[in-house]
């Protein structure tokens, strides 16, 4: 789970697992049951504003790993337009993907534009508040002087 700060600012701040042995072959992304009763009753609460959901998955190493696939791209379109939660932009959708090499590429889906947007300075905020730079898309995000030490200020 996440939480927007500003635009095209989101901190994860909180982790729901869901993961099934016999949906592992599945090529659909799915928001179970429980995790939107989850999503809807904190949402209900008020304990969150500006609310993020991240589905977060990795591919099997192949010459398709590194990135998003279309079925990918159809499943997010679909959980966006089957979750009342999503669809009223109750909360937001993103999705990551954990690839072999070690990248961790985020996208967005907006369903209101219906179009795809991918993220490329993303970082991990420490205790202390120094951001680290993740490596996003194979682009070494964590070799370049320009994005390295950030703030949040």
């Amino acid at each position: 789970m996440e939480k927007k700060l500003k635009n095209n600012v989101i901190e994860f701040d909180g982790f729901i697992t869901s993961s099934s042995r016999e949906n592992r072959q599945s090529t659909e992304a799915n928001y179970n049951e429980k995790m939107e009763k989850d999503l809807i009753n904190k949402l209900n609460n008020n304990r969150y504003n500006g609310f993020v959901v991240c589905h977060g998955h990795s591919h099997p190493r192949g010459n398709f790993s590194e990135n998003f696939s279309l079925g990918d791209f159809t499943s997010y379109i679909q959980m966006n337009q089957d979750n009342q939660v999503f669809k009223t932009k109750q909360a937001e959708l993103t999705a990551c993907l954990v690839t072999s090499k070690g990248d961790i590429n985020f996208v967005f889906y907006d369903n209101t534009s219906d179009n795809f947007y991918r993220f490329t300075d993303v970082f991990v905020k420490d205790k202390d508040n120094k951001l680290t730079p993740v490596n996003c898309y194979g682009l070494n995000q964590r070799e370049r002087a320009d994005i390295t030490n950030k703030s949040l200020s």
